[in-house]
């Protein structure tokens, strides 16, 4: 019996092959945690940056579309009888969510919201002749004249 216990004691007192399986340990929780804080710090900026693209997409799309109802305004400016129709080539989809375009006549500005993100973008638009937003949704616009407006709507509409 007296054999017994010496090697007990040994076992007790080596603990290095503990410590190296402790320290494994320590070095994976350590590694998880730096991980997750790298992947929560950089979520937000995608999400901004995401952000930051589609903003931007509007305000290009709600140039081009204004840009072409001022064309038509200068034409029927300029001949109160021309029948013009325009279409002008914007995206159906703003980083994968459709977008709708209205106009605020107490405000003369063209407003496009993305339907996804919320993200509004106004456009300043002061013209001659009134603008009726037909339809606020659409793949594709088309800007014409009718009588002494200006609609936006969809290529089906009156020409």
């Amino acid at each position: 019996m007296s054999d017994r216990q010496p090697s007990r004691r040994i076992l007790e007192r080596d603990d290095r092959a503990v410590s190296n399986q402790v320290g494994y340990i320590l070095a994976i929780v350590i590694i998880t945690i730096l991980m997750a804080g790298l992947v929560s710090a950089t979520s937000g900026l995608v999400t901004q940056t995401t952000e930051q693209g589609t903003e931007a997409e509007l305000q290009i799309i709600g140039d081009r579309i204004g840009a072409q109802i001022l064309s038509a305004d200068r034409i029927l400016a300029t001949d109160g009888t021309a029948t013009v129709v325009l279409n002008p080539d914007v995206p159906s989809q703003v980083n994968g969510n459709s977008y709708t375009v209205t106009y605020d006549k107490s405000n003369s500005k063209l407003v496009l919201e993305s339907t996804g993100s919320g993200i509004t973008v106004s456009i300043p638009l002061e013209t001659e002749h009134e603008i009726d937003v037909e339809s606020t949704q659409e793949s594709e616009w088309r800007i014409y004249t009718s009588s002494d407006d200006i609609k936006l709507g969809s290529p089906g509409g009156d020409s």
